[in-house]
């Protein structure tokens, strides 16, 4: 995967978790909503140093990495979903129409800052970072959602979203 490859390039392997109480709330939302919802599974992962980076100075994993490993998924997602709605104006298939389903319910799950999801890992490194992500992400879930996804528009308006928390409680 691209968080594994993201992982590599810093220096670390990228330990994959499942998260058992997410299981559980992916099978109740998949019951309450009569199977409309795809089942999204929400893991987790933990950076251990790679062996030849134990050698270094330096022994520990830094936020900032854990930060940018869970921003290349997010990042993935959203090339996903943008080449899937590309190719969905060469051909209507309902395959098209469930990865970006999934990919968008996806992205969306693995914004929120809980301790197990990508999203703390980002909000724990810096908040400012973590709004121009989250306010980007959504800007793109929205226009995808009106089947126009936008780089230009998520990066415009991720850009507002963190210059306005910088101006409004940071800068302070």
């Amino acid at each position: 995967s691209a968080k594994k490859v993201a992982a590599i390039y810093y220096g670390h392997i990228l330990k994959s978790k499942v998260w058992d109480q997410g299981l559980i709330v992916a099978v109740l939302v998949g019951i309450l909503t009569n199977g409309k919802l795809p089942l999204i599974l929400g893991g987790s992962f933990e950076l251990e140093l790679a062996s030849s980076r134990k050698l270094t100075h330096r022994m520990e994993v830094k936020t900032v990495e854990l930060a940018r490993v869970a921003m290349v998924g997010l990042f993935t997602s959203a090339v996903i979903i943008s080449v899937t709605f590309a190719l969905r104006n060469y051909a209507q298939l309902y395959a098209f129409d469930q990865l970006i389903l999934f990919n968008a319910l996806h992205m969306g799950f693995s914004l929120l800052p809980h301790p197990k999801l990508d999203g703390s890992k980002i909000f724990f490194h810096s908040t400012t970072i973590y709004t121009f992500v989250m306010v980007g992400s959504l800007t793109f879930l929205l226009t995808s959602l009106l089947s126009m996804p936008s780089f230009i528009l998520a990066f415009g308006a991720g850009t507002i979203g963190a210059v306005m928390l910088y101006f409004l409680y940071e800068a302070k």
